[in-house]
């Protein structure tokens, strides 16, 4: 998913000589005619494709990019900019499009340099407070006892699927900010609260929690 819920569920096709082409609404009985068409034949299903992603192959006419739709046109996509574009709990495909280049710049400073970073930076928390993510690590970073870091993708609130959305499409991304946080705050362990009913997302983040240990982005030896 690339957050288009409405559109979901959605299919991406890469072939040699179009542009990618996201298609929309994509059910077992219709999925065979998108392949076809555009993989046999060469011509995309104009029907059920919404939007193509522009690069070196040769554009579709007539078929807006993800940046001209409305829905698209005044989001900036930081935090899932990687959502609907990797195989989420693949390493691999994260380390190629850029992920943990922040962890390995992270440890490349003092902790206290990292916070002077945060707070330079002006983050602000997605919670109702407003309040700026240097005041909550501040107080974390000041308590003398053992720090434990706890993330909350309990996720209780009606129609609420944000924490869902990262968990089941960039995984690796939440695992990131939590190594970089725990190096910061000095905390040696990690809780993760996730929804029970979230069971794909608990899969995938448990595959890239085993993923990130392989190649020592946790653990003992970062």
């Amino acid at each position: 998913s690339t957050g288009l819920f409405s559109a979901d569920p959605m299919v991406r096709i890469a072939s040699p000589d179009l542009s990618q082409i996201v298609y929309g609404d994509v059910h077992p009985d219709t999925v065979v005619d998108v392949l076809s068409k555009h993989l046999v034949f060469g011509e995309p299903d104009r029907e059920q494709a919404i939007y193509q992603i522009p690069g070196t192959r040769t554009p579709v006419p007539n078929l807006p990019t993800m940046s001209d739709m409305e829905f698209f046109s005044r989001q900036s996509r930081v935090v899932s900019h990687r959502c609907g574009y990797i195989v989420p709990a693949r390493i691999d495909d994260v380390l190629r499009s850029g992920g943990y280049l922040s962890q390995d710049a992270a440890l490349g400073h003092t902790r206290d340099e990292v916070m002077g970073a945060l707070e330079s930076s002006g983050l602000h928390g997605h919670g109702g407070k407003g309040s700026t993510i240097m005041e909550q690590w501040g107080l974390a970073a000041e308590q003398t006892t053992e720090t434990c870091l706890i993330c909350n993708a309990l996720e209780v609130d009606e129609a609420s699927v944000k924490d869902r959305y990262l968990l089941e499409g960039d995984p690796h991304a939440l695992i990131e900010g939590m190594a970089i946080a725990a190096y910061a705050l000095g905390a040696r362990i990690g809780i993760i609260v996730v929804n029970p009913s979230y069971r794909l997302a608990r899969a995938r983040l448990e595959s890239a929690i085993a993923e990130a240990r392989r190649h020592r982005r946790l653990g003992s030896n970062i």
